[in-house]
């Protein structure tokens, strides 16, 4: 017999929810899938790193049912539960999931949606999507008709209003299978933000002091030095990254692992995208001010301390 995920780790992307997961691997009651994102509940040629893909939401009807779900958590034992960072935002996802997931619940983790913005962008321009500035991508939102793709991976702004995109979640999934949690308050008060995610998943709270802080998805982003461009160094660089980088594929034995070794081994040359183009503390504190109102109404509809955030510095 298949078995349904107790609990869901929903969160946003960039805002902590791999930590979380990866603490809770740590948990002996708890059976985390070993994938971290699954993306089960969103079409697939939307993760490709080119636009062009469709959302093709009649598609994804057809060909998932939940038969195929319930086989990913073949093995699990104990409370079983998965990760997936783009389910808040993507809410075609949601009338998926009320129907799919009946009595799952959902956990939220939360960062500061100013700096999550910020870390969003540098890992899209990263992983190459992304070649627009921090203030020419701000604006595209505000101007244009995004693709599926462009809502899905370059829209930074409007993810950040947490409490719009819970007000569409729980139309469809009830308020109390959902749980918020604030990354800067699990880090500040560990043990009992812990006690409070066990107490609402089922697990047992007791020895949570021995599980580890760990904090996931570090962002480095490396560019090319300025100072080479358009010389013979930027071509070496440039041959030498490839043949890093297709050793890389074909020796790394995940994500993460390929992740790492990239970090590693293609560095020659480069230096930090944030300091080769620093994004204006102005701009940062623009963002800051804007998400005011929402927090405050998350506070209010949810009960959660959004202090730390006030705290933040562009």
């Amino acid at each position: 017999m298949h078995k349904l995920p107790d609990f869901v780790i929903a969160g946003e992307r960039r805002s902590g929810s791999t930590t979380l997961y990866e603490i809770l691997k740590q948990h002996p009651e708890i059976g985390m899938h070993a994938v971290s994102d699954l993306d089960y509940f969103i079409g697939q040629p939307l993760f490709s790193l080119k636009d062009g893909a469709e959302a093709n939401d009649n598609a994804w009807e057809r060909n998932h049912a939940i038969e195929g779900y319930e086989k990913l958590f073949d093995g699990l034992n104990g409370i079983v539960g998965h990760k997936d960072a783009d389910l808040l935002w993507w809410r075609p996802s949601h009338s998926r999931m009320a129907t799919h997931l009946p009595d799952t619940k959902f956990i939220f983790v939360l960062r500061n949606p100013a700096k999550r913005a910020e870390s969003q962008y540098w890992n899209e321009f990263r992983k190459g999507r992304e070649k627009s500035t921090f203030k020419e991508a701000l604006a595209r939102e505000e101007k244009a008709a995004l693709t599926p793709w462009q809502q899905l991976h370059l829209q930074y702004k409007a993810r950040g209003c947490y409490v719009d995109s819970l007000a569409h979640f729980t139309k469809h999934i009830p308020k109390d299978r959902v749980l918020v949690v604030v990354l800067e308050n699990l880090f500040a008060d560990l043990n009992n933000e812990l006690k409070r995610i066990c107490d609402f998943s089922g697990a047992s709270s007791t020895g949570i002091e021995k599980l580890a802080a760990v904090h996931s998805n570090k962002e480095e982003v490396l560019v090319i030095n300025p100072k080479y461009k358009n010389t013979l160094i930027e071509k070496m660089i440039g041959f030498y990254d490839r043949g890093a980088n297709a050793i890389i594929k074909r020796i790394a034995k995940s994500k993460e692992e390929k992740n790492k070794l990239k970090t590693r081994f293609t560095r020659l040359g480069k230096i930090s995208a944030r300091l080769a183009y620093p994004i204006s503390k102005a701009d940062l504190k623009e963002l800051s001010d804007f998400y005011l109102p929402f927090n405050k109404k998350l506070e209010d509809e949810y009960g959660v301390s959004t202090e730390k955030w006030k705290t933040y510095k562009a």
